[in-house]
């Protein structure tokens, strides 16, 4: 287990006496629940997206993802001045964070550049991984899967035996089996190895 890095509280004086109540701010519990709501809706507003859809939804969610990215801006601004610069990057969190607005702001600049930014859009989706960050169970869980994968492999490697040991028993059982078309097809036979697995 690592211990969780915490920055120290800054000196009243810093930046102008305004860098204490900042770093105040952004760690609050409030400010970060405000913070992870505001991502979830965000993600909801993503999600309206259709085909076909009218020109007042398409300009409320351009309106809508616009006012989420200076949201999120605003915020990353204030962990970078809440803290000392080697403070900040040295959570991997922070970088993330910072990354994903950085997209943001591309995609939101889109038209002035000459390239399509529209692939841009779907790394705000990213932004759901904050959510991981402050839930305990959801961190045990993924952590439990990743020192789980070993076991997968293996778990896998005696699937793939058995329905080897299979398949070979259904290509000397049904084999020669006369293809129906309907149920017994081109598709589904035991005539060789690869459709045997395939069916299995």
């Amino acid at each position: 287990a690592k211990p969780r890095r915490h920055a120290l509280l800054p000196e009243p004086d810093a930046l102008y006496g305004f860098k204490r109540p900042i770093h105040l701010l952004v760690i609050n519990y409030n400010f970060m629940m405000c913070m992870d709501l505001l991502i979830i809706v965000n993600i909801l507003v993503m999600s309206v997206d259709h085909f076909n859809q009218g020109e007042g939804i398409s300009r409320f969610i351009y309106i809508t993802n616009e006012l989420f990215t200076a949201i999120f801006t605003l915020e990353i601004i204030l962990r970078f001045l809440a803290v000392t610069p080697k403070e900040f990057f040295a959570l991997k969190w922070n970088k993330i964070d910072l990354a994903i607005v950085l997209v943001a702001l591309i995609d939101s600049a889109g038209g002035g550049i000459v390239f399509n930014v529209t692939m841009f859009r779907v790394f705000r989706v990213a932004r759901l991984f904050r959510l991981i960050k402050d839930s305990k169970n959801l961190i045990i869980l993924i952590k439990t899967l990743y020192f789980s994968l070993p076991s997968l492999i293996n778990i896998g490697t005696l699937l793939f035996l058995s329905l080897f040991v299979f398949a070979v028993i259904g290509m000397n059982l049904f084999g020669e089996a006369e293809k129906d078309g309907e149920l017994f097809n081109k598709y589904v036979n035991f005539d060789g190895f690869a459709p045997s697995m395939l069916l299995l």
